[in-house]
């Protein structure tokens, strides 16, 4: 597996590829689900997830999220 995160622009970009070899255990179903809520997950995010499985085998998965969404919001308090 090979990850790559990366700003570009005013987004934060992350690409996830694997040789496509599955894990032991592993269903359709299972994985119908997983790729179904990190495409949820992501677009809660404005983002946008796109998934590429060429012919020759593997699967990459890009994500973009803007870098607005992705870091964590600080909510600033008045102290007294």
């Amino acid at each position: 597996m090979e990850l790559n995160l990366e700003v570009d622009g005013d987004a934060i970009v992350m690409r996830v590829s694997d040789d496509g070899r599955e894990s032991p255990g592993s269903t359709q179903r299972h994985r119908l689900h997983g790729m179904a809520s990190m495409r949820h997950r992501v677009r809660a995010l404005g983002g946008r997830l796109d998934i590429k499985s060429p012919a020759s085998g593997g699967t990459t998965l890009l994500v973009r999220i803007p870098a607005a969404f992705a870091a964590p919001r600080v909510v600033e308090t008045e102290l007294t």
